[in-house]
């Protein structure tokens, strides 16, 4: 074949794929309850490492119904444990998570049982969530003497989505505000909540500038649903905030 006539080479671009897919939407029917007080009174207080580590504890005790459940660093870094941490885990360094399982701990918010093999070896570390049951004024024995645990009684339905999906690709920022959105809509079966800005903030304890981010880069990625209004005498108005759900 001349010159002439060979095909011309085309150099073929490969896009770049989203690190989160086109998002479908949140399932009411595939959930995990999370203690109520770890979204009302901690939100603000914790780092991205120590949230993320918490909802992976939720998620490997299914809850707290699991007692003492073995996990060690590289599957709360990675995940891939089928039946207790199926998703890519927390996504964070092995530095990290060791930096906020012992904050965790400190803080009575986590019981973590380290163990030795006979051979002087490691073993991974046991895991429970510090639970009491209503009408008990705090567990049978105390993790810490500035937090008694986590009331049974008081949760709230987290889609199992965030955690097995989402968990390692949301930044702290953008975890935090879809967890808040989510403890006023979805877990209260309700479509959307109009939330102010200064509202967002408080209760996440992020800055305006890193909120305003978080909910930018959320709702590109079809997570979190928007609904700016404006009124002709009023002006801007407080913005609508949702989820979207399957069905």
């Amino acid at each position: 074949m001349s010159k002439a006539h060979k095909p011309a080479q085309v150099l073929v671009r490969h896009t770049r794929r989203l690190a989160v897919a086109p998002f479908e939407g949140f399932d009411r029917n595939a959930v995990i309850f999370v203690p109520q007080g770890l979204i009302d009174d901690q939100l603000s207080g914790l780092t991205e490492g120590e949230l993320k580590i918490m909802l992976c504890v939720i998620r490997a005790t299914n809850s707290g119904q699991r007692e003492s459940v073995p996990l060690s660093i590289r599957v709360l870094c990675q995940g891939g444990v089928p039946d207790v941490l199926p998703g890519r885990g927390s996504g964070l360094s092995p530095r990290t998570v060791q930096t906020a399982c012992t904050a965790l701990e400190n803080s009575g918010f986590l019981k973590i049982a380290r163990r030795i093999a006979p051979d002087g070896s490691g073993l991974p570390s046991l895991f429970s969530l510090p639970l009491f049951a209503l009408g008990m004024s705090a567990p049978m024995e105390a993790v810490s003497a500035r937090f008694p645990g986590y009331n049974a009684a008081r949760r709230m339905r987290l889609p199992i989505l965030v955690i097995d999906r989402l968990l390692a690709e949301l930044s702290g920022a953008e975890l935090r505000v879809l967890l808040y959105v989510l403890r006023h809509t979805f877990s209260l079966t309700v479509p959307d909540e109009v939330m102010p800005m200064a509202r967002l903030v408080e209760n996440t304890g992020l800055s305006l500038r890193h909120t305003r981010l978080a909910v930018t880069g959320l709702t590109t990625r079809g997570i979190l649903l928007v609904q700016h209004r404006q009124n002709s005498e009023r002006g801007k108005l407080p913005s609508r905030f949702g989820v979207p759900v399957l069905g």
